[in-house]
Formats: C-alpha cells, sequence, structure tokens
C-alpha cells in the first residue's frame, strides 16, 4: 500500500503508511522514509533525519538503506562529503544483494588512500558479520 502510493507519486499516502512501521522498527519502512526524507517528497528534505532512518534500517541489513548512506555520504548530501564511509556502506550494501553497489564502491576505492581502504574492507567484514558494529559509522565523524 505504502510503496505503490510512493510509486504513483501519493506521498501523503506513503508518509502515513510508512511512518508508523519505521516508528515500530519495520527496517524497509525506515529505508523508504529515510528516502523520502532525502529527496523531499511528501516531507521538507532533512538529511540528518534521512540518516537517522536509514541508519535503523541499514543496521537490520537492509541493502537499500545501506546503498543510500553511501550516497548520502559519498556525494556530501547534508554531511561532509566522505569516500571511506561511501565504501563502507557501498560494500555492505553490496554484499547484501544491492546490485548498484558494488561499481559505486569500486570508485569511492579510488578515493581512498591503500591504508584506509585497508581499514574500510576490515570495517565492511566486521559490519557484513554484524551489522549493529556499523553503527558509530552511520554518521559522520567516524573513529576508526
Amino acid at each position: 500500500m505504502g510503496k505503490a502510493a510512493y510509486k504513483r507519486g501519493d506521498y501523503p499516502t506513503a508518509l502515513q503508511h510508512f511512518r508508523p512501521l519505521a516508528e515500530g522498527g519495520h527496517a524497509k519502512a525506515q529505508s523508504n522514509l529515510g528516502f523520502m526524507y532525502s529527496e523531499g517528497h511528501g516531507v521538507s528534505q532533512d538529511y540528518a533525519k534521512s540518516i537517522s532512518w536509514l541508519s535503523k534500517a541499514a543496521l537490520q541489513n537492509d541493502a537499500h538503506a545501506q546503498h543510500n548512506l553511501g550516497i548520502i555520504h559519498g556525494n556530501g548530501l547534508g554531511v561532509p562529503e566522505d569516500h571511506f564511509l561511501a565504501y563502507l556502506w557501498f560494500t555492505v550494501a553490496s554484499e547484501n544483494g544491492h546490485k548498484s553497489s558494488a561499481l559505486k564502491g569500486e570508485l569511492a576505492a579510488t578515493r581512498l588512500k591503500p591504508e584506509e581502504l585497508k581499514i574500510a574492507k576490515e570495517i565492511a567484514r566486521k559490519c557484513r558479520l554484524k551489522p549493529i558494529f556499523c553503527e558509530k559509522y552511520a554518521v559522520p565523524g567516524k573513529d576508526i
């Protein structure tokens, strides 16, 4: 119901559907709500709220949310541009089946120093094994 409303551009109905589910911990609804905030669809564009909702979904292994965090960090949308975080989230999203994340992760990797890439690969491995490990990497200001 919410996804169909979103696809036809009925953002108020989509929002009414997604918000209570997202607040209840539903990963897909959190991911969809986060995307709505990043695009300003049915809500005021707000990257902080977008990151908050996407992070909740990403930590539940939602590949779309992980991919969208990669886009936000890689493009510096509402946060400082951070190719380390972009690579990290694209890699985890790719490992979780998001098709276009692998290519975007490779691009982000070209912008990292070899030692940064090595660390990012290790963190991505840990995140894949235990998603909650990535919680501190969902927002800017990572502490490696």
